[in-house]
């Protein structure tokens, strides 16, 4: 083999390296780009998970808002403490009644049932508080929160809790 030879072949070599090195770059240019995509199509994924979960917790927190009403309407209009000192008197020395529907001991498990009712929507409004800051939504439960305790501890008439917790549901609707 004489040098031409030898060099000729170096030669050959090299060019095919150089090809080989091209072809790898553009390989590594694709996987790149592939790479680039993949996380665009994850943080679009993150994005519609978060939106999901946004939207579940409005949806927990219009349910526990819809149980709220439902318990107050179970409510008489007016009612005071007394009738319900008077309702868990009578409970306690006559549990036979506790079955009777129409009985006026029944505002007891009612005034239950909605203290349970409200300690529900204010779970669900504590994972939610965030979502609806500085909205109409956000003054209504707290004009609902700061009405709510002097009724559920003296009594009343219940109609200025319902007029708002029906504006809180109605704005609750447009989600």
């Amino acid at each position: 083999m004489n040098e031409q030879l030898i060099a000729f072949e170096a030669m050959l070599a090299a060019k095919d390296s150089a090809q080989w090195a091209w072809w790898t770059m553009a390989a590594s240019i694709a996987t790149v780009l592939i790479s680039l995509a993949t996380l665009g199509m994850a943080f679009t994924a993150l994005n519609t998970w978060r939106d999901e979960e946004e939207l579940k917790l409005k949806m927990e927190f219009k349910r526990a808002v819809l149980e709220l009403i439902y318990a107050l309407e179970s409510m008489p209009e007016i009612w005071w403490y007394h009738q319900i000192s008077i309702a868990r008197t009578r409970l306690n020395a006559y549990p036979e009644i506790a079955n009777r529907i129409d009985d006026d001991a029944q505002i007891y498990f009612k005034k239950q049932a909605l203290k349970e009712a409200f300690d529900d929507a204010t779970k669900a409004w504590l994972m939610c508080e965030h979502l609806f800051s500085d909205s109409q939504t956000d003054s209504d439960w707290t004009k609902f929160n700061d009405e709510f305790r002097p009724y559920i501890m003296r009594g009343g008439n219940k109609q200025l809790l319902s007029n708002i917790l029906d504006s809180l549901s109605f704005k609750l609707k447009m989600l």
